[in-house]
């Protein structure tokens, strides 16, 4: 009878997680040379279930061999709370679109729920949703032990409730390299010391370097909130790396442009060297690298060549920077994304005169053109011809 009873539930268990087929892979051995082969969403789906299960593929190599479109069906993480995925998974310049995942009670949600000495490289996000807890992001909820995230871009709006960011919920001692967020973060219902930040909510010893985000940061609480980073700490470095988006919170919130709050726990320096944002579209950031730097035992923080620009300065930086592509007229541009329609939207800019900002503009501005956008303007007073703007 027991046997019965633990089967059954383990059925019902197993479908309730996967609104896909899983389907093992049929090409590939696992290898550097010869990885396996992800074409289709049930075929992404078995990489889930099996991790899920307590498979962490640790060295095992993956390479995305096409687009995929989860279609906005429930989608379970790869990777939990107690499971982690620790292989190779590269995205070869393909896109996963239309992830929907809808878990506001749950932990480590995102398209990877939980990472452990893993990389992520070459892909990129777009469409949907991806609402958790704690540990909430577009790709991945928790990292840890030198995961090594690169050239991943994400597009998803994503809201949580503590640790919660555009590409990575928590950055614990992992490196998130040459990429870039563009979907709407959001926090709420939290306490003190959550974190919310466009890059990752918080960043625990580890590495942001040569990344940007375009993306609206927001709470309704008393969050910790950057756009970068909501919390830096324990020796965190942020270098080359810049942001354009929004970033607003309550009156009680830790708000930084770039950076919300950083803080030592133990002796050590953190590090932030060569960032930027726009202030002609953060015209109320209450500081450059962070608004609070605490040290409980000793620590300290370095800040180097890190300032405000206004718009015409930004899209037109001295370089090099990075491995930014820099060309006039236009934000840095991320080396690997240069033909995506998202990499090329997001370094578009509106350039309003040197005395204005997004918030108060009173005369001509320009939009650029540049990359093929079409601006538009849905306020009455505004009318966008071209890359010319006026104000009635």
């Amino acid at each position: 009878m027991k046997k019965f009873t633990s089967l059954v539930f383990f059925i019902l268990f197993t479908s309730s997680l996967f609104a896909f087929t899983p389907t093992i892979w049929t090409l590939g051995d696992g290898t550097l040379g010869n990885p396996y082969q992800i074409s289709n969403a049930d075929e992404l789906a078995y990489l889930a279930q099996q991790v899920n299960m307590g498979s962490n593929y640790l060295g095992i190599e993956f390479i995305l061999a096409a687009d995929i479109d989860l279609v906005n069906s429930p989608w379970t993480p790869i990777g939990n709370s107690v499971s982690s995925f620790s292989g190779h998974f590269n995205g070869d310049a393909h896109v996963i679109k239309n992830i929907k995942i809808d878990a506001s009670a749950s932990d480590c949600q995102a398209l990877f729920g939980h990472i452990y000495g893993a990389t992520i490289s070459n892909l990129g996000l777009e469409n949907g949703e991806v609402k958790g807890k704690t540990n909430v992001a577009g790709l991945v909820g928790l990292a840890k032990s030198s995961s090594v995230i690169t050239n991943c871009y994400n597009t998803l709006s994503v809201s949580g409730i503590e640790h919660v960011g555009g590409l990575v919920g928590k950055a614990d001692n992992s490196i998130i390299h040459q990429s870039f967020n563009t979907g709407s973060v959001f926090a709420t219902t939290g306490e003190m010391f959550k974190n919310v930040g466009g890059i990752t909510g918080y960043l625990r010893g580890g590495t942001i370097d040569e990344c940007f985000n375009s993306g609206a940061i927001y709470t309704d609480s008393n969050f910790l909130i950057g756009g970068l980073a909501g919390m830096a700490e324990a020796g965190a470095t942020i270098v080359n790396s810049y942001n354009i988006g929004t970033v607003s919170g309550v009156a009680t919130s830790e708000a930084g442009a770039l950076v919300g709050r950083f803080q030592q726990e133990t002796a050590g320096t953190s590090t932030i060297t060569a960032c930027y944002f726009d202030k002609q579209l953060l015209p109320n950031a209450r500081c450059i690298d962070s608004c609070h730097f605490e040290s409980i035992a000793g620590g300290s923080l370095a800040i180097n060549d890190t300032a405000a620009h206004n718009t015409t300065d930004l899209t037109n930086l001295v370089g090099p920077f990075g491995g930014f592509v820099l060309t006039p007229g236009l934000y840095p541009q991320n080396g690997f994304w240069t033909t995506s329609d998202v990499a090329k939207l997001a370094i578009s800019p509106i350039t309003f005169p040197v005395a204005e900002n997004v918030d108060s503009v009173r005369n001509a501005f320009t939009v650029n053109t540049d990359n093929g956008v079409v601006w538009s303007c849905n306020n009455l007073h505004a009318v966008i011809v071209g890359t010319a703007g006026t104000i009635s």
